[in-house]
């Protein structure tokens, strides 16, 4: 599978990419951020999205997130 989702509970946007994904039944590994262990703070995520933010999607090597400025 190519295809990461990084998300967290409660939060709309990633459960419309989550729906957009089943629905064109696009392959895809679950990661769900934990926000109280600062999850989406991790140097490794921030890696992935220097705001921290979810939804992100990586594939192929490339992160794709909501490129609104800080």
């Amino acid at each position: 599978m190519d295809h990461e989702l990084y998300w967290i509970s409660g939060s709309p946007y990633s459960w419309r990419v989550q729906l957009a994904l089943e629905y064109k039944q696009v392959p895809y590994i679950s990661r769900r951020l934990d926000t109280g262990k600062k999850e989406n703070r991790s140097p490794e995520f921030l890696a992935l999205n220097p705001r921290g933010k979810v939804p992100v999607l990586t594939t192929g090597g490339t992160a794709i997130c909501d490129p609104s400025p800080l």
